[in-house]
């Protein structure tokens, strides 16, 4: 860390400066983070953590790059500024000091022998007499749940309809094929989106991550890939 009598100066300084002087400054230095920083620590935080864990991280971490920047002159420093990740945070080195550390204060560790386990379970657990075509883990209620082609028509026309206020959309790109227990099921992804259109970040499907297929948005497993087409071309008004 930066030895106490440096942070005393540099807030003396900051201190003599006019409020006018010291926000144009403090803008200057998140400009810096903004453009020379957080673009590494973005592409850090993805592809050492799951989507929701990286969003925190990454809020916490902006937060208190700005706060640091404001006490620097981190235009001239951000030049020897390292970024690293570790089990459970990020860590910014500015000349091997540490100077911004942010951690998950309760890290989702992913077990994907366990969602494995379920995803046998889940095969196990269809109610045939039902007709029961389809599973998904239901986020809200935290539960894994099976349904029949009725229930399965309801969801699709609020799908569609969501999909033309663009506020989901299926990507064929996602559409898979996966063997669970000796049986094929075929899944596609239901992908969330902002206001802007853009995808939106709602973690990993947990069943999904049995299959070693990390993908952001809910996930449907059909017994039939005729299901899983038709589903995917009503939706997206595919003809």
């Amino acid at each position: 860390m930066p030895s106490k009598s440096k942070l005393a100066r540099k807030e003396a300084e900051k201190k003599q400066r006019s409020p006018a002087k010291q926000a144009v400054l403090d803008k200057m230095s998140e400009n810096t983070v903004n453009r020379h920083i957080m673009p590494s620590a973005i592409k850090l935080a993805n592809a050492n953590f799951n989507s929701t864990d990286a969003k925190i991280l990454l809020t916490k971490f902006q937060a208190k790059a700005f706060e640091y920047a404001k006490t620097q002159q981190f235009a001239k420093e951000a030049a020897f500024a390292e970024l690293t990740a570790t089990d459970t945070g990020l860590v910014l080195t500015v000349k091997k000091d540490i100077v911004v550390s942010v951690y998950l204060d309760k890290p989702m560790i992913i077990n994907v022998r366990s969602q494995t386990d379920l995803l046998t379970k889940l095969k196990q657990d269809r109610d045939k007499s039902r007709k029961e075509t389809f599973f998904f883990y239901h986020r809200r209620m935290e539960d894994c749940m099976w349904g029949t082609n009725e229930e399965l028509l309801v969801e699709m026309k609020s799908w569609r309809k969501q999909k033309r206020e663009k506020h989901l959309k299926i990507l064929e790109e996602n559409n898979n094929e996966f063997v669970i227990d000796g049986k094929t099921y075929y899944t596609l992804v239901l992908t969330q989106l902002t206001e802007d259109g853009e995808t939106q970040n709602i973690g990993f499907d947990k069943l999904a991550i049995g299959v070693n297929h990390f993908v952001d948005g809910m996930v449907y497993w059909f017994v039939a890939k005729a299901n899983r087409d038709a589903t995917y071309k009503y939706v997206m008004e595919i003809k």
